[in-house]
């Protein structure tokens, strides 16, 4: 090999070591960049001279130089995988944490003031009437107390309702964020393709790509697949959402129930697995209407119990009495609806408490028996009709309540358990992917020296060639 090789050995050299310093140079001015993948070249020595052929008898092979064979992204897929599923399952139990907690906080139970008090202070009301039955005051402080609780009712129904549909307004949102996100991954398909498929590494777009797609995964748990080009196909409970450079966006449409379906192309109602989505529609097709029949199942109870007696349709089945007809029996209902959304306490009595049916006797007005009868509703298990072995009202509730802050306080245990594995598998990536600055650093000495050393080499080889061509000549002449 001539000197000249030798000069295109050391020149080699420098642009080897010219990239290096420009790779990490990237990765240095990314290093507080949270979707950006740590950038490694990948050097291969030059094909050595001379050919490898019969029959050689020279010295052997010299070496020609490096080439920069590829600059890589360093990821590792199944950490990738791990985190976008991880962060899936969080988003979820996010939205389970948050909803259960503000179902909780419907219910107020924590302040003295929810229903399971106002149950107590109604039923309270009726065995201080069943001592006072002509007393005004006795009888008016009855109506108010049935009006609270009644309020009560019918106030936790309309705030969980209108959760519920602010949880079907973030269906609409979510799928509308999720089509956003869909044609920017397919855009990035697109400049991908087009850089790899002349045989460079498109890094840098790979890496806004994964961030998207993160962020998809957030929303919904998606299928992600990588196709032969270097696009991906992502796919949602079976349906295709980007396939390369095509979208397929889903949309919602409205069903039966009062709320929003998401729905693809062909009509196909969608079921997300995990994500935030999953999460609401969770919350809003289970979670809440459970709360919503087991409180309906309440109030309807209370109803039917109260105005059994009241009415003194048993059973067993009495005669009661009101202060307007005291001698003739009255059957009234005392309170009017159906289950929480609409109890209400029957506006005669709320015009003119004196029809409160508190006796059994005929014209007798301070006998209040039936009062006192109402009061022993709330220590009877059999009230409104409720099987053997049932609670009674109050416990019935508080069961619900303890139902309630079982809920929220498990989806908050889950979602603490989920945000520890996440940051685990985040600092898994860091430790793969991210810029260590102390490393970069030391590596960039390194390019540096050896960027010096074939700079000298070249410097040597100018030298030599300088002596061979200026400072010999032909002995004699």
């Amino acid at each position: 090999m001539s000197l000249f090789g030798g000069i295109q050995t050391a020149l080699s050299g420098l642009r080897a070591q010219q990239i290096q310093v420009e790779t990490t140079t990237q990765n240095i001015a990314n290093a507080d960049n949270p979707d950006y993948s740590r950038q490694q070249v990948d050097l291969v020595a030059n094909p050595p001279y001379p050919p490898p052929a019969l029959g050689s008898t020279g010295p052997g092979q010299i070496g020609t130089g490096v080439s920069v064979a590829s600059i890589n992204r360093i990821t590792d897929s199944f950490t990738t995988t791990q985190l976008r599923l991880a962060l899936a399952q969080q988003a979820a139990g996010s939205v389970a944490q948050d909803t259960t907690a503000q179902i909780e906080a419907v219910f107020d139970e924590m302040s003295g003031h929810g229903i399971s008090s106002l149950l107590s202070q109604f039923w309270n009301s009726w065995q201080d009437l069943s001592s006072a039955p002509t007393d005004p005051g006795a009888r008016t402080n009855v109506v108010a107390q049935a009006q609270a609780l009644a309020a009560a009712f019918q106030q936790s129904v309309s705030q969980l309702d209108q959760l519920r549909q602010g949880l079907d307004q973030q269906v609409g949102l979510q799928v509308s964020q999720l089509n956003t996100l869909a044609g920017q991954v397919a855009e990035l398909n697109r400049q991908i393709t087009m850089v790899e498929v002349t045989g460079e590494h498109a890094n840098d777009l790979r890496d806004q790509r994964d961030a998207l797609i993160r962020q998809i995964y957030g929303i919904a748990g998606v299928s992600v697949t990588d196709l032969s080009n270097g696009a991906v196909r992502i796919s949602i409970a079976g349906v295709p959402l980007v396939d390369g450079t095509t979208v397929t966006p889903l949309s919602t449409v409205p069903n039966g129930s009062g709320t929003t379906d998401i729905v693809g192309p062909n009509g196909t109602v969608i079921q997300p697995s995990s994500g935030s989505l999953a999460g609401i529609l969770q919350m809003r097709d289970q979670e809440i209407p459970s709360r919503l029949n087991a409180l309906n199942a309440v109030a309807a109870r209370l109803i039917a119990a109260v105005n059994a007696v009241h009415s003194g349709t048993g059973p067993p089945a009495t005669n009661v009495y009101d202060l307007v007809t005291p001698n003739t029996p009255v059957s009234r209902n005392f309170f009017v609806g159906t289950d929480a959304s609409n109890i209400a306490v029957n506006p005669a009595i709320v015009q003119d408490p004196n029809l409160i049916a508190a006796s059994r006797v005929a014209n007798g007005p301070g006998d209040g028996s039936n009062a006192l009868a109402i009061a022993a509703l709330q220590r009877d298990p059999s009230a409104g009709g409720a099987p053997p072995g049932s609670p009674t009202i109050d416990g019935q509730y508080q069961e619900l309540a303890t139902a309630i802050g079982n809920a929220a306080a498990t989806a908050k245990n889950d979602a603490d358990n989920q945000q520890v594995l996440v940051s685990h598998l985040q600092q898994r990536q860091a430790q793969i992917a991210g810029v260590s600055l102390d490393e970069e650093a030391a590596h960039l000495i390194s390019y540096q020296r050896a960027y010096e050393a074939a700079a000298r080499a070249l410097t040597t080889f100018d030298a030599m060639l300088d002596k061979l061509i200026n400072d010999t000549g032909i002995v004699g002449r």
